[in-house]
């Protein structure tokens, strides 16, 4: 059984990668956002199964969203 998930965090974190697309790590989106790293972790890897975007990491760790 895994954790509940708190979508409006999902979309908290979802936001501010969209408004800082491939300017943000996952730690600065936690900074940004006033939240421990690991909960940051967490939400990334259930974006895939919990949201429509489409969410990639480059080789230097910056986040960004695929764009149609």
């Amino acid at each position: 059984m895994g954790r509940n998930l708190n979508q409006d965090r999902l979309e908290d974190v979802l936001q501010t990668i969209r408004e800082h697309d491939g300017q943000y790590k996952a730690n600065d989106v936690a900074k940004e956002l006033d939240l421990h790293p690991q909960i940051v972790a967490r939400l990334l890897s259930s974006v895939d199964d919990h949201s429509t975007d489409l969410l990639y990491e480059d080789d230097r760790g910056f986040l960004g969203l695929f764009k149609k």
